[in-house]
């Protein structure tokens, strides 16, 4: 089976593949991680109950090896060098873009081939057996990695955001409720249930990084 490798692209729909990084040692382990998020409705009198909102990006991560011991076949002659090639490629800032890199991991040689479009979400790095000077002869590197979707690609898998589908939003600098309305049942009327279903007192003022919930409102 092919090694696992991580593709970085120069743009959110992943057409424009910038470089190819493929691990020395196949991941020890693999671990997807799935979720689902809720949202507390309060009523006056009565118990609070859940309401469904979302399902959160999936997670992936796993651990991959550098090693200079001479155990394994794919023998690393520099670890702390390939430690940081594999930094640049993937965690570094991209300048010309201004956000983390683009990334999909795919792994396999056929049309079973597992391919997550993502970004890095954390990298945790440790080292474990040196040379009596010091330098790093194993590494073990944690690497976890969180799904990723254009807003082109959530509109079409949601059918152009229909209005039957829940909602979460954190309001951003200039958003308002019947803006964001639009935004995501196409049509800005609908600012007064949600208001509603956020026990909001005023509207006209929302407050950035607050997390709002847009129930499924049929027309």
């Amino acid at each position: 089976m092919a090694a696992l490798s991580i593709e970085v692209y120069k743009d959110e729909e992943f057409s424009q593949k910038d470089s190819t990084y493929t691990l020395q040692v196949s991941p020890t382990n693999f671990k997807q991680s799935y979720s689902l998020e809720t949202v507390l409705q309060r009523a006056i009198g009565s118990l609070d109950s859940s309401t469904f909102a979302a399902v959160p990006a999936q997670v992936v991560s796993f651990d991959t090896l550098f090693d200079a011991t001479g155990a394994l076949k794919n023998k690393s002659q520099d670890v702390a060098a390939d430690v940081k090639t594999l930094q640049t490629a993937i965690l570094n800032y991209d300048g010309s873009t201004h956000q983390p890199k683009f990334l999909k991991l795919v792994w396999g040689g056929d049309a079973k081939s597992f391919a997550f479009p993502c970004r890095l979400d954390k990298m945790d790095i440790e080292y474990q057996h040196f040379t009596p000077d010091g330098v790093p002869l194993r590494c073990i590197v944690k690497l976890s990695f969180k799904e990723f979707k254009s807003q082109k690609t959530i509109a079409k898998e949601k059918g152009n955001q229909s209005p039957d589908v829940s909602h979460l939003r954190i309001v951003q600098q200039g958003d308002t409720l019947p803006l964001l309305c639009k935004k995501i049942y196409g049509n800005a009327a609908y600012y007064l249930q949600v208001a509603k279903a956020n026990q909001l007192h005023s509207f006209r003022q929302l407050e950035v990084g607050t997390t709002i919930y847009f129930p499924p409102i049929k027309k």
